[in-house]
């Protein structure tokens, strides 16, 4: 079942409600869809959103429909509630890892102009769509040949119980399990210890210094080599902070062994390109093999 939102000539915005198998119900999702020349195709980002948001948010708090044009990507923002985009280990009908990462792109390149190769498909997302995207990637690198986080809350599977935010740890008991044995398979952590494509796959990472989630996001990219987060051509495209070069900026919790040099350094929440950053990222990937660094 589809619904067109609008059509200005240059982009279409479709929203779209497929049989799902994976949630044995509907899913919905909006495609944002550049104007094609017959037989052309596109690379496809999917765009995931956060906790209490959804595909209409994301589109509403960004010039995403503007960038899908001029960039020339097909951007999909799937609805999933409040799932952490993770199969849950105790929720009936709620398997969201398989319906994000499976049943919605076989969907999605069979509507539209959709390149459907890795090379030409990427993940990323705000907050809890942040770690849905990294995780995603690193459990399925020959999906993705790209992922980003923005502000993802890395560590939520490591996170104790809290009596004070009792309604946040109930839910993750029930997507992620209770003891931290069940959650394994869902530590982006342990995956990126673990997973064996983790070097085949283009990175970009963003957080504001001031965010509370900050803490987290420095720890994973320390598990990263710089090889694993850009081209060896040239470091991932990323804005800074502090002063790219020195042993401290401010993309970092503690002392580097050498330079920041990676690319892998952080975005203020307050700039407005905030949300822009890993569409443009994810075109320069598509686009050439020479990730250039984005414009502040």
């Amino acid at each position: 079942m589809t619904q067109q939102v609008s059509n200005t000539g240059n982009v279409t915005i479709t929203d779209v409600r497929s049989p799902c198998s994976s949630l044995g119900r509907l899913l919905r999702y909006r495609a944002i869809v550049p104007k094609v020349a017959p037989g052309e195709r596109l690379p496809v980002l999917y765009l995931l959103h956060g906790a209490n948001s959804g595909a209409v948010d994301v589109q509403q708090h960004g010039d995403i429909v503007k960038l899908a044009a001029s960039e020339r990507l097909i951007v999909v923002t799937p609805d999933a509630d409040y799932s952490y985009y993770t199969n849950a280990k105790h929720r009936r009908h709620a398997r969201w890892e398989d319906a994000i990462a499976l049943d919605l792109p076989q969907d999605v390149e069979s509507r539209f102009p959709a390149l459907a190769d890795r090379e030409h498909r990427g993940v990323a997302g705000v907050s809890m769509g942040g770690y849905g995207a990294i995780k995603l990637a690193l459990k399925h690198p020959e999906l993705y040949g790209f992922a980003g986080t923005m502000s993802g809350p890395l560590d939520i599977t490591r996170r104790p119980a809290s009596l004070v935010r009792f309604g946040q740890t109930w839910r993750i008991w029930t997507i992620f399990g209770l003891r931290r044995s069940e959650r394994r398979n869902e530590d982006v952590f342990n995956l990126l210890d673990h997973s064996p494509g983790v070097k085949n796959v283009k990175w970009f990472a963003s957080c504001g210094a001031k965010d509370p989630l900050f803490r987290s996001t420095p720890d994973s990219c320390v598990k990263c080599t710089p090889a694993e987060f850009g081209s060896t051509a040239s470091p991932l495209p990323a804005t800074t902070i502090g002063k790219p070069g020195t042993q401290r900026c401010r993309c970092s919790s503690r002392p580097r062994e050498k330079p920041c040099t990676d690319g892998l350094c952080f975005s203020n929440m307050a700039d407005p390109l905030h949300r822009q950053k890993p569409i443009k990222a994810f075109h320069a990937v598509t686009k050439s093999p020479i990730l250039a660094p984005l414009a502040h």
